[in-house]
């Protein structure tokens, strides 16, 4: 929220033939154009109003994987939340 990097990294997946038509049609249920909520969370971070902007924000959640997968795609246990 405060545009600071992170003590993580994350990973990007690219999507090629029938899974890109899938996520195009069937899987994407929704878009949320949501510049406002960002404006309002950025102007409570302004305003020292920490806490609500927090409320404001989206619920994150982690996916554990297996030690396989790990194994699979080379990461550690470090770089794993």
């Amino acid at each position: 929220m405060y545009f600071n990097n992170l003590n993580y990294r994350s990973i990007q997946v690219g999507l090629t033939g029938i899974a890109v038509e899938k996520y195009v049609n069937d899987w994407i249920v929704s878009i949320e154009d949501i510049s406002d909520k960002c404006r309002g969370i950025n102007y409570l971070i302004s305003d020292k109003k920490t806490e609500e902007a927090r409320n404001m924000l989206p619920l994150e959640n982690i996916y554990p994987i297996t030690d396989n997968v790990r194994s699979i795609i080379f990461a550690s246990e470090q770089t794993i939340y």
